[in-house]
């Protein structure tokens, strides 16, 4: 699908939230960084329309949005800087909440390509929503999702506790520090960037299942990188190994999606976002019971590595808008929309 743009537009984003209209059209939200705005992509007749945010005043939502979930079209929670707000479809600001989270830790909402995706998630029937808070210790990390009740202002936490491997997370792999986690109406699933694993909490009882998730075209595990290290090291070490993203659940499919990486050899002749971008993407698909259904490699040198897609009812969008790609079209936001054969 290819969408025509203007300036203020982008080709790619990184904070995406799906909307389906009454008469089944399809919307997108995605937030514009340097606008400070929400661009909202009619995937049925290819509109596009903005919802302009104020940074200061009674209506001022802090710029840097890491976190969308559109509940309902006159009904948009954000996330910015430790800050949720519930806005309508003219970016009028009807609540603001200041999140809790643990003493020495900090809300972590963010899709941040190098480190990890922690989408932000609104639960209708518990009128609660869900993130994740970051605890740093002596050796590592405590990860908990936090519930925050919005009727009572209460919170309970689900403690993502991983595996041997995972327990280093928090300062032994370079940029690749912290879990990925999105959320269904019954489960909370996570995953790291260094490791196949997969992982679930059901929201109801707090039992916690484990998955595996191995590729069979790449390395599974990525090797260890210590504190300290300077950045440089840290840039070596994201070309050099694999990176898995965040699950993504298909619920009309009952099927699960993930992307992830493979490492390529590391250059210092060639710039780093080059060949980041030079990496060969895969997609794996899993079925309700977390088993491999599907594994390939996807084009090359095609698509936005930078956390820029998501589920469209029963499909995979995936940004078209990689820096090696000479065909890209920068007057259109892209993408390649997955359908599965089941």
């Amino acid at each position: 699908m290819s969408i025509p743009i203007d300036e203020n537009t982008l080709c790619s984003y990184q904070a995406f939230s799906t909307f389906r209209e009454k008469n089944n059209e399809e919307l997108l939200f995605a937030y514009n960084n340097p606008m400070h705005s929400l661009d909202i992509f009619n995937l049925s007749d290819k509109s596009i329309s903005h919802i302009q945010f104020d940074s200061e005043g009674t209506n001022g939502i802090l710029k840097n949005i890491s976190g969308i979930h559109v509940h309902k079209k006159d009904s948009i929670w954000l996330y910015s800087q430790g800050v949720l707000y519930l806005t309508d479809f003219c970016g009028k600001v009807n609540k603001t909440v200041q999140l809790p989270f643990p003493t020495g830790g900090f809300p972590w909402v963010e899709t941040n390509f190098s480190m990890a995706t922690s989408k932000l998630f609104y639960h209708p029937t518990r009128e609660s929503v869900f993130y994740l808070t970051v605890t740093p210790t002596e050796n590592s990390a405590d990860y908990l999702v936090h519930e925050y009740s919005i009727k009572t202002g209460s919170f309970k936490t689900y403690p993502l506790k991983g595996g041997i491997l995972e327990k280093n997370t928090g300062k032994n792999f370079g940029w690749m520090q912290f879990p990925n986690v999105t959320y269904t109406q019954n489960d909370i699933l996570y995953n790291f960037p260094i490791s196949s694993n997969v992982y679930k909490i059901n929201i109801e009882t707090g039992k916690e299942s484990a998955f595996g998730g191995q590729s069979k075209y790449t390395s599974n595990v990525v090797s260890e990188l210590c504190m300290p290290y300077t950045f440089p090291d840290a840039d070596k070490h994201l070309t050099e190994n694999v990176h898995f993203f965040e699950m993504q659940y298909d619920q009309k499919n009952e099927i699960y999606y993930r992307l992830h990486l493979d490492k390529v050899n590391f250059s210092t002749e060639t710039k780093s976002n080059l060949l980041y971008n030079s990496k060969d993407m895969y997609l794996t698909i899993f079925n309700k019971n977390f088993e491999i259904i599907y594994e390939n490699k996807l084009a090359s040198k095609t698509y936005s590595y930078h956390n820029s897609w998501g589920i469209l009812d029963n499909k995979l969008f995936i940004t078209k808008d990689n820096l090696l790609d000479d065909n890209k079209d920068s007057d259109s936001f892209e993408m390649n929309l997955f359908v599965p054969i089941l």
